[in-house]
């Protein structure tokens, strides 16, 4: 579609014009990895880097299922670590890398979280692959061998809520402790509020009863989480519209009005219900 562009999941739009100024990102780069024994704390914590954009980038997961798949390795005692790992990357030109740098650790300082001492191999992991876009995520799935995730977007405020509900959702259908994993992208040039949030269990798909707990725990987190707040839905999609529609009435019906504008052939599969 010349002129059209869709970015991010929910950006969409009409390109008018379009200038781009190509300049150096960085000389110098650094990685910390900070933990915390909650979530309340790193939040707050991530809100001031990403307000005074420090860093470039941040991922926020728990220390035994994500983390794993950051570093590339289950050779390490994850177990020992806090509940909740903060991976920061700080990066600029020389003078303003120092300036930056200075700051990130205040705020480090501030936020009474804990500087942990990875092997330079992983801090080399998290730069080049996390970052990089070439994510070594695919080694979570060796925790258990299928991994569920409800994908959505909220603001960094409610995170420590939303991982609180995750839990409460999943104890309450009979989904083990230790099953229950968290992971958080704040989108940066937000200033810290916009978040893509992942709610993680991962399982063994031959517990064929296993199938049951998750469809239950759908079932009721979807609603949960409208109760409380979300910007918008990533993933699954089976069971996520409907109850999405009812909640939002008629803007429901603003929306297949601007869809009929944007695509009248209906060409850009755009589901039953719109």
């Amino acid at each position: 579609f010349t002129g059209i562009f869709c970015a991010h999941p929910g950006t969409c739009g009409v390109v008018t014009e379009l200038t781009a100024k190509l300049y150096r990102l960085y000389d110098n780069r650094r990685v910390y990895f900070i933990g915390f024994d909650d979530l309340n704390t790193p939040t707050k914590f991530i809100y001031n880097l990403m307000n005074d954009e420090l860093a470039a980038s941040i991922r926020l997961v728990d220390s035994q299922s994500w983390l794993k798949g950051i570093c590339g390795t289950f050779d390490y005692p994850y177990e020992k670590l806090p509940k909740f790992v903060s991976c920061i990357l700080v990066e600029g030109l020389d003078g303003i890398f120092k300036a930056k740098d200075k700051l990130v650790v205040g705020y480090i300082k501030e936020s009474g979280g804990k500087i942990l001492e990875f092997p330079e191999e992983f801090k080399r992991t998290f730069e080049e692959e996390s970052l990089g876009g070439a994510e070594k995520s695919c080694m979570v799935f060796g925790l258990r061998g299928n991994y569920h995730c409800i994908g959505l977007y909220g603001p960094l405020t409610l995170a420590a809520k939303y991982y609180e509900l995750h839990e409460k959702t999943a104890l309450e259908v009979g989904i083990p402790n230790d099953h229950i994993h968290f992971y958080l992208d704040p989108i940066y040039n937000f200033h810290g509020q916009l978040c893509y949030v992942e709610l993680d269990i991962f399982y063994d798909g031959s517990d064929l009863g296993f199938g049951e707990k998750l469809r239950s725990y759908n079932e009721k987190q979807f609603q949960r989480l409208l109760d409380l707040g979300i910007y918008g839905w990533f993933r699954p999609y089976a069971g996520i519209i409907e109850p999405t529609v009812a909640r939002i009435g008629y803007l429901a019906e603003v929306w297949k009005k601007f869809l009929e504008v944007l695509d009248p052939n209906k060409i850009m599969n755009r589901g039953k219900l719109f």
